[in-house]
Order: C-alpha cells, then sequence, then structure tokens
C-alpha cells in the first residue's frame, strides 16, 4: 500500500482490503457519487466473483499488469449494471417466467440463482419494483392466474390448485380468500 496515499479504511489482524485505483472514465456519474458517499458498497454477485478472483490471484503472486488492465473494466461493468438497474431486466425475465409457470417451485434460492442476484437483491428488486416480497409477489401471481383459469375452464378446483403451485385445494383457498375477499367456489359462481 502506498503509506502517502489516504484511504477511509483500515484494518488490524487478518483482515484484507483490496484497493483499486480505477479511471474516472470508466465509472458512470451517479456511482461515482454513490461510491463518494457510501464507505461500503453492495457488490452484486459478478463484482464478488470478480474480487474473489483477484484476491485468488494476488496469493498466488500471478497479479500482472495485463491482468489490472482486463479485470477493472470487468469490475466496473458489473457494479454499473448493479446500480443503474439491468438488474431490472433479469428480475423482469423471471417475472414473466413465473407467469408462465405459476405453479412451479418457485422458492427464493431458485428464484434468486434464475435472476442471478443474492436472495437479500431479490427481495430488494421485488420490494422496489412492486412494493411486495418475492414469495407475495409469486402468491399473488397465482391468484391472478387462478381467477383466469376459473373463468375460462369447468377444471375442478382440486385441480387447478395443484396446477397453480398450492399443495391442495385448502391452502389454495386460504391464500385466494386472503387475496380476493372470496373463496374460490363463491368467485366462480360470481363469474358465470
Amino acid at each position: 500500500m502506498d503509506q502517502d496515499t489516504d484511504h477511509a479504511e483500515y484494518a488490524l489482524g487478518q483482515n484484507r482490503f483490496l484497493v483499486v485505483d480505477i479511471e474516472a472514465g470508466l465509472i458512470d456519474p451517479p456511482l461515482r457519487e454513490t461510491m463518494a458517499r457510501q464507505h461500503f458498497l453492495h457488490l452484486p454477485s459478478p463484482a464478488r466473483y470478480l474480487v474473489d478472483f483477484m484476491r485468488v490471484s494476488c496469493q498466488q503472486g500471478s497479479v500482472s499488469a495485463e491482468l489490472v488492465t482486463q479485470w477493472a473494466p470487468l469490475l466496473c461493468a458489473s457494479l454499473m449494471a448493479h446500480h443503474t438497474g439491468q438488474d431490472d431486466g433479469r428480475l423482469a425475465s423471471l417475472m414473466r417466467a413465473i407467469e408462465v409457470n405459476p405453479g412451479g417451485i418457485w422458492t427464493t434460492a431458485v428464484m434468486a440463482r434464475l435472476a442471478g442476484v443474492s436472495p437479500s437483491r431479490l427481495h430488494v428488486l421485488f420490494r422496489e419494483r412492486t412494493g411486495l416480497t418475492p414469495r407475495a409477489w409469486v402468491n399473488a401471481e397465482r391468484i391472478r392466474q387462478l381467477r383466469l383459469w376459473m373463468n375460462e375452464t369447468s377444471e375442478p378446483l382440486a385441480a387447478l390448485a395443484l396446477r397453480a403451485g398450492f399443495c391442495d385445494q385448502r391452502a389454495m383457498t386460504r391464500a385466494f380468500q386472503r387475496e380476493t375477499g372470496m373463496t374460490p367456489g363463491a368467485f366462480r359462481r360470481a363469474s358465470s
């Protein structure tokens, strides 16, 4: 570390820091402002992988100027993609997949993996975009689809419950009533 350069952080013991001097032109102004305000920056998964790669490279003594020249723009691009909302494209793709297959096994872990983000980031993205948690949005989407199916088919409610991803008709009825204020049977009768 350059002793003549001031840094905002220091550590004692086994802590490690990776200090990266990046040309200002590689980072868009809003992200530069965020980085100047925050001592700690959330690292999206791609950036974490790049930092881990550099950590291992440093430990192995295999860091060259050429490696850093190739690595730094990738780090900047991953930070900017996260900061500028390109996560929204992945979230939109995930939401479309759920709309097409509401009965799928949509755990937070599965959704996060498909969106390419951490489970905590997935929660943030869903809250920002929909005002709901991922689980609440999936349930609302299942209910939306159930309403369409009940209007379009005479398929038994128990079969629709399984098709929509509920473990049984009772679970579907509770979720449906919580969302709409009506039981599925009452909704179907009112719609016909």
